[in-house]
């Protein structure tokens, strides 16, 4: 049976000498970024679900481990494929958490009323042809952004803004105490595997987003958006989850601990 790995301080590189199959997907993207395209190609969570290991992830993906371990170890060792944007992030904490707003905040605010018009047209015209798949997934992509619009809200007037002052005061010599951080992070989280179960939902009512021969442009439309919302929202997670919030949390963290 696999042993999935205990989250690495994030300091510590990750000890890959035992095999892929037990370390878990959030470690691997976020110490390995080339990883990130592999993970994305097979539909494998490894954001919101990065707290399995890459055998257990490419179980609920439906992916072959050996197949999905093989591809890994070859981003591995070929670093140079690495998105940019994951190779070389922000050294600030108060700069990604802006890099993050800017990429990625803004654009689901901008994506998601487009979806759900898109969602509500092909519900209405299709709906009774695919009455197991449309309705339902027109009231998740509803309901994931209603829960979007809050989060993102939270993050930008309360989590972000206390990342920055914990940064400012570790600079200054006056680390601040972890426990009103401790409380923000494991909110957003939650709120994180939430959203990834909605996309976890949209996947599965769509197929894989793939539409059928007969669809529209609007329906195809919807398909390709979602596909690419769920490509976002994994990035966007990734980087919080995975890379922003255990850097917080290490600063909060006393020293000695």
């Amino acid at each position: 049976m696999n042993r999935t790995h205990a989250a690495p301080h994030p300091s510590e590189p990750l000890d890959l000498d035992g095999g892929l199959e037990s370390i878990r997907v959030a470690d691997l993207a976020r110490e390995h970024p080339a990883t990130i395209r592999v993970f994305q190609s097979h539909g494998v969570d490894f954001c919101c679900g990065g707290k399995r290991s890459v055998a257990e992830a490419a179980a609920r993906a439906g992916v072959e481990p050996a197949r999905l371990v093989g591809e890994l170890e070859a981003a591995i060792a070929s670093p140079a494929a690495a998105d940019a944007r994951f190779a070389a992030l922000p050294e600030t904490l108060a700069d990604l958490g802006k890099f993050i707003v800017g990429r990625y905040h803004v654009t689901l605010r901008a994506e998601l009323p487009r979806l759900i018009r898109m969602a509500d047209r092909v519900e209405k015209v299709h709906g009774a042809e695919m009455p197991a798949v449309l309705p339902p997934l027109a009231a998740t992509v509803r309901s994931l952004a209603a829960e979007l619009d809050e989060h993102l809200r939270e993050e930008e007037d309360e989590l972000f803004p206390a990342i920055e002052r914990l940064e400012r005061s570790a600079a200054a010599g006056r680390p601040g105490a972890p426990g009103d951080l401790d409380r923000l992070v494991a909110a957003r989280e939650d709120e994180h595997a939430a959203a990834g179960e909605h996309l976890h939902t949209l996947r599965r009512l769509s197929e894989g987003f793939t539409p059928p021969d007969w669809a529209c442009n609007t329906f195809r439309g919807l398909y390709h958006g979602l596909a690419e919302l769920e490509r976002e929202l994994h990035e966007h997670i990734h980087l919080e989850n995975n890379v922003l919030f255990p850097r917080a949390l290490e600063l909060a963290r006393p020293a000695g601990d």
